[in-house]
């Protein structure tokens, strides 16, 4: 009515399950970041406005948080985000935090890191990123009704080659003379 079941085929399962279910249990829990930018998308170079969120569901406590973006360097936590025991990011509770820079390149890819201690002992991480375009304007405008003028008038290039030349002329004729007298 039983079935035997062999010890190493348990073994297998059990190591199994261990490798591939547990893992993924204790990776969702823990210290989460996402970043948003705003505008996502500029014409030309422009401020803009990040916008981190940084939570935790773990089963304790972070402490000692560091928030750095590798284009911005550390990112201070308002005195606003933090209600609870100032310094401690408590299971449920969300830290906002914001920063404004120029966005001049083309694309821009900055990565937020959040750093802290995980109950006073181990340190976590969490990592997000936010890409902001810059297009360049597809055609030229020009005001005012007319092209500039960047260059000299064209008589006078004229008025220059004419007398080059007449020069160059006289030169001759001064030098033939001579050979002939």
């Amino acid at each position: 009515m039983y079935k035997r079941v062999h010890f190493t085929t348990l073994l297998i399962v059990s190591l199994v399950v261990a490798m591939l279910v547990l893992p993924a249990i204790s990776a969702a829990a823990g210290l989460h970041i996402t970043k948003a930018a705003s505008p996502t998308s500029l014409t030309v170079a422009g401020p803009v406005k990040y916008t981190y969120v940084v939570w935790y569901d773990g089963q304790t406590w972070v402490n000692n948080l560091k928030l750095t973006d590798d284009k911005l360097g550390i990112v201070p936590l308002p005195s606003t985000s933090d209600t609870s025991t100032p310094g401690f990011l408590y299971p449920g509770e969300i830290f906002t935090y914001n920063a404004t820079a120029t966005v001049v390149s083309v694309t821009t890819t900055n990565v937020a890191t959040v750093t802290g201690r995980e109950n006073d002992e181990t340190t976590i991480t969490a990592n997000a990123t936010a890409t902001v375009t810059v297009s360049k304007p597809a055609t030229a405008t020009v005001t005012g009704g007319h092209i500039p003028h960047t260059g000299s008038p064209w008589y006078g290039t004229l008025v220059l080659g004419i007398a080059l030349t007449l020069a160059g002329i006289a030169g001759v004729v001064v030098v033939s003379r001579r050979r002939h007298a």
